[in-house]
């Protein structure tokens, strides 16, 4: 929670300077916890990005987290790749 507006000010900031259209992905390796204050930063960054036809990915959650995800059904929106190489592939080069 604590970190939580830091870090939607940093993924403003970081979708703000790239290119259009924006391609982003969240490294999640390390991450104990995605409550809902993070998935909301994340929500933020899918639709910023949706607004300059960018897109998101996620990458290396642990697996408490890609729970979560499941549990929300965030994932179905945001699927986790296992690798950040395996997200930028993902996303490089594909209409959102």
């Amino acid at each position: 929670m604590a970190t939580v507006p830091k870090l939607r000010s940093e993924v403003v900031r970081l979708i703000a300077s790239l290119d259009d259209p924006p391609r982003v992905v969240f490294d999640l390796s390390g991450v104990d916890l995605l409550d809902t204050s993070g998935m909301a930063v994340l929500l933020e960054a899918i639709k910023r990005c949706s607004l300059r036809n960018g897109v998101v990915a996620l990458a290396r959650a642990e697996p408490q987290v890609e729970r979560e995800l499941e549990l929300t059904g965030m994932s179905r929106i945001l699927p986790v790749h296992p690798t950040v190489e395996a997200a930028v592939g993902s996303i490089s080069g594909v209409e959102p």
